[in-house]
């Protein structure tokens, strides 16, 4: 339930932190953020996924 909520969280952050940070220590920081960010999100759709999964296979067991 957390990783639902914080992934969409930093990515927004990563996203304003992307615009605001120009310089080169700082954007390294907000690019490697922002990777980060979307590997979280790509993370939590994959296991709400597969939770419908499971709950579809123990609806219609045979």
């Amino acid at each position: 339930m957390t990783l639902l909520i914080i992934s969409p969280l930093i990515l927004t952050i990563s996203y304003k932190a992307l615009k605001a940070f120009d310089t080169y220590p700082k954007n390294i920081f907000a690019y490697f953020l922002f990777i980060f960010s979307i590997l979280t999100v790509l993370y939590t759709l994959y296991f709400g996924f597969k939770t419908i999964k499971v709950f579809l296979d123990e609806l219609f067991k045979k």
